[in-house]
């Protein structure tokens, strides 16, 4: 089970800046823009070499 245990070390979970709110998970390099279920606000993520940069967007939409 070694397999899953990478994986698990490897996933990052996002939340929502505003509310807290659970946005994703990943495993791998992402980037775009997520709207909180939660809050509506959009949220602007990226993924680059394990860092994660979480900005929220000017309007709600």
């Amino acid at each position: 089970m070694q397999i899953k245990s990478d994986i698990e070390k490897t996933r990052l979970y996002i939340s929502c800046p505003i509310c807290a709110f659970t946005l994703m998970q990943a495993e791998i390099v992402k980037s775009g823009v997520i709207k909180c279920p939660h809050c509506h606000k959009r949220i602007s993520v990226e993924i680059i070499d394990g860092k994660v940069i979480v900005v929220p967007l000017g309007k709600n939409e």
